[in-house]
């Protein structure tokens, strides 16, 4: 499997976030973290999905160069978890505002619940201020 670079997770998107804006912050570490996870699990870039809702902060698929679905509001747990039933293979990363999250179609349980890889980023004030919940399944890779 070749080595990746953040580069390669780079999109040929133009970043529309304003200057400043902390989302910035989050979309360089997600690119410059995935080659090393993709290294450590031994996965091949193709089966990275990034899924957002709606909002400026949801604009995170766009510029990853992976799979991508930009939902719509308040429904990235749902169809994340519609992706990874229908593919168990691909890996999940979810990116959402506190709204998507928590409010508008959003459900703590539902998130908290899902049996699937996932990584959620919460956005609030244009700042990623909780990576919420890393879950992998036991058989897929072991912690501690």
């Amino acid at each position: 499997m070749p080595r990746y670079t953040f580069k390669e997770f780079k999109s040929d998107q133009q970043v529309r976030w304003c200057p400043g804006c902390g989302d910035h912050a989050v979309l360089t570490a997600l690119q410059r973290a995935l080659p090393d996870v993709t290294e450590i699990l031994g996965y091949g870039k193709e089966r990275y999905v990034v899924v957002s809702g709606i909002g400026c902060s949801s604009r995170l698929p766009y510029y990853m160069n992976t799979y991508g679905f930009h939902s719509i509001h308040g429904r990235a747990t749902a169809i994340s978890t519609g992706i990874k039933v229908a593919n168990p293979n691909l890996t999940v990363w979810q990116a959402c505002g506190d709204g998507d999250a928590l409010a508008i179609g959003g459900s703590m349980e539902q998130l908290l619940t899902a049996p699937w890889i996932l990584l959620l980023g919460i956005f609030v004030d244009a700042i990623m201020i909780v990576i919420l919940y890393l879950q992998v399944r036991k058989s897929t890779l072991q912690f501690g």
